[in-house]
């Protein structure tokens, strides 16, 4: 067979070498003369990347003949096989989870009101006990001031009541009363400010606001939600996985996860198992829960996570049975 002579030592674009393996130009370019006169042990290679694949061609310069567009399709084919094969093993020695908020909160109202004051906005870092928003809350002061004051005075009567009674003079039945008094007077007291309490939201984790549902002047009902609160200072990394990849798995052990959403650059970090779910699920999985300190913050609920298990151990075939002889 009749090859063709390479026409110049420029490197041509990689769509014409895709599109024209053996250095035949393309309609309308120039014929450019062979290169001659080089020693017979001089070789070029070029290569051209793209995204797919590496492009490899050997050419030998002995008379401007190319020798190589069979190894080259040779070695490209082998390439992307030890890439498959390499991609194949990584996911059998690994199982894919997501990340899960380590907490996540939505604060409701307790008591039915309207907001007159928002302390935190979106994305906000907020401590817990920390106030979140004002309900109002005039009229609930009012009565604690009112309770404060009858507080006072079953206090007054009933020392009064007491030393009277330490002198003999009234009996016990009044200084019982005069105490009760003072004991439901207190009751009160505590009732009220318990009411002016609830008023004021609280954060109950340390965290971020995320979502906040409602603004100020808007009336809210009892239990409906005004804000969202998300804790990633921790995060889980939540799995299923057949029994047998889980069969070395104990509680409190340590296993290895990769974040490919993060870059090939990402370090493994390690992550312990906090939770294997004792059922299997309809697809014959079981749950794994591993938790994860995430410090640096770049570890975002949703993302995907790779995490180091071991294959499946295959069961050997039973024998087959062998004919009884008489």
């Amino acid at each position: 067979m009749a090859l063709t002579p390479i026409t110049s030592t420029t490197l041509r674009s990689c769509p014409d070498r895709l599109g024209n393996p053996f250095g035949v130009p393309p309609p309308g370019r120039p014929q450019e003369r062979p290169v001659r006169n080089i020693s017979h042990r001089a070789f070029t290679f070029s290569a051209c990347f793209s995204e797919e694949a590496a492009i490899l061609r050997y050419h030998s310069i002995l008379g401007g003949v190319p020798i190589g567009s069979f190894l080259f399709r040779s070695l490209r084919l082998a390439a992307s096989m030890s890439l498959l094969n390499v991609a194949a093993g990584f996911a059998a020695e690994t199982i894919e989870g997501r990340v899960l908020p380590f907490r996540q909160v939505e604060v409701s109202t307790p008591v039915p009101s309207f907001i007159v004051d928002m302390k935190v906005q979106e994305g906000a870092v907020v401590k817990a006990g920390q106030p979140l928003a004002q309900l109002y809350v005039k009229l609930d002061e009012l009565e604690m001031k009112r309770a404060k004051a009858v507080l006072e005075r079953r206090e007054f009567e009933a020392r009064g009541v007491k030393s009277l009674f330490d002198s003999k003079i009234l009996p016990e039945a009044k200084a019982m009363e005069a105490r009760i008094e003072l004991d439901l007077a207190r009751l009160n007291f505590e009732t009220a400010a318990e009411q002016v309490r609830l008023r004021t939201l609280l954060a109950p984790i340390d965290g971020m606001v995320v979502e906040r549902y409602r603004e100020v002047g808007e009336a809210v009902q009892a239990s409906q939600r005004i804000f969202r609160i998300v804790d990633q200072s921790k995060v889980y990394i939540l799995c299923t996985a057949k029994p047998g990849r889980l069969a070395t798995t104990a509680l409190g052990s340590q296993r290895a996860v990769w974040f490919p959403e993060l870059g090939s650059g990402e370090a493994p970090r390690q992550a312990e198992v906090v939770f294997l779910d004792p059922c299997v699920d309809a697809t014959g999985n079981l749950r794994i829960k591993l938790l994860l300190d995430n410090p640096d913050g770049r570890l975002h609920g949703g993302l995907k996570a790779q995490v180091d298990a071991p294959p499946e151990a295959t069961q050997p075939p039973l024998p087959s049975p062998q004919p009884t002889t008489k």
